[in-house]
């Protein structure tokens, strides 16, 4: 799962041309079709299979090769989703790619879609954020004057 999201990473920088670097966002969909053995010969390829204004899609697959033969087994599907000011637009060139990109761009609406309605469920409107709202931290040393506290029970509570 790593060298596939650094083979994405590596095409959406690349084709991006972004001075600061895309910045992840999700995994869109990973498809396991096969097991990988260990001590495996793996190769991932990808490419960009769509690009929004401010997103690249990338579509990464990962093969297992024989080394006697030469043979690819296909064994994993990823689809990574990275932020990114993308300054030239894909233009499909064969019939694949251009299923690439349908696919990719129904993604992208569907994600569009769910990120907003999920944002207007669940962050909180200006209303209920007045009267500012104060966090309490607690320091290193408040943190360390108690080792044999539980540390996993400890929050952040919003005060009013």
């Amino acid at each position: 799962m790593k060298q596939a999201y650094e083979t994405a990473w590596a095409i959406a920088l690349l084709y991006s041309r972004d001075t600061k670097g895309p910045e992840f966002v999700a995994v869109d969909e990973v498809h396991f079709l096969c097991p990988v053995e260990i001590g495996s010969l793996v190769s991932f390829r990808g490419s960009v299979v769509f690009t929004g204004k401010t997103s690249v899609q990338v579509r990464v697959k990962a093969q297992v090769v024989n080394p006697h033969t030469g043979s690819r087994t296909t064994t994993n599907v990823f689809h990574f989703v990275f932020n990114s000011q993308v300054k030239r637009k894909l233009i499909p060139q064969t019939y694949e790619e251009m299923m690439f990109y349908v696919d990719g761009k129904r993604k992208y609406e569907e994600n569009k879609i769910f990120t907003q309605q999920w944002m207007c469920n669940h962050w909180p409107s200006l209303s209920e954020l007045d009267p500012p709202a104060t966090i309490e931290v607690l320091t290193a040393n408040e943190l360390m004057s108690d080792p044999w506290s539980d540390i996993s029970s400890l929050k952040l509570e919003l005060n009013s």
